[in-house]
C-alpha cells in the first residue's frame, strides 16, 4: 500500500526540509534585530539617572580668585595686555560665593484650581543683586 507518488507529495517534501536564507534576507534579519537592541540600549541609557557632580568649594579659592580679578583690573587700567586663569575649584567657589545658586527649596506641588489667571507667580525671579553680580563678573571676563 504505498502511496502513489504525486506533485502534492513532492512539495510536502519541500516544505518540511528547511530552506536556505538567501543573502539579502540574512542581511535584513541581522539589520532588523540589531535596531531593535539598539533601541532598547538608547531607551535604557535614556532613562538611567546619573548622579549628580560632585562641586568642591573653598573660601581660600574665592579669595584667590578676587586677588586674581584685582590684578587683572590693575593690568587692564595701567594699558597691559591681561588674561584670568581660573581652575574649576576657584570658579565653583566664586559663582558661589557671589550668586544665589544654593539648592532651592522642593517645588511646591500642582494648584488644585488649574483656572487661575497667573500661573507664573510661582517661578521664582532673580534678584536684583544677583543680576548686578552676574552683569559685573561678565564685564570683569570680557575685560
Amino acid at each position: 500500500m504505498n502511496a502513489p507518488s504525486s506533485p502534492r507529495n513532492g512539495t510536502v517534501a519541500k516544505e518540511m526540509s528547511p530552506r536556505k536564507l538567501s543573502p539579502l534576507r540574512l542581511a535584513f534579519r541581522i539589520v532588523r534585530w540589531t535596531t531593535y537592541l539598539g533601541a532598547i540600549i538608547t531607551l535604557l541609557m535614556a532613562f538611567h539617572a546619573a548622579p549628580p557632580p560632585i562641586i568642591v568649594t573653598s573660601p581660600q579659592a574665592a579669595a584667590k580668585v578676587e586677588q586674581k580679578f584685582e590684578a587683572v583690573e590693575q593690568a587692564v587700567a595701567s594699558g597691559q595686555p591681561a588674561t584670568l586663569r581660573l581652575d574649576q575649584t576657584e570658579l565653583n567657589s566664586y559663582l558661589a560665593s557671589h550668586l544665589d545658586i544654593a539648592p532651592s527649596a522642593p517645588a511646591k506641588a500642582e494648584s488644585p484650581n488649574p483656572s487661575r489667571d497667573n500661573a507664573t507667580s510661582d517661578l521664582p525671579t532673580p534678584s536684583g543683586t544677583n543680576a548686578e553680580q552676574l552683569e559685573q563678573g561678565a564685564r570683569r571676563c570680557v575685560t
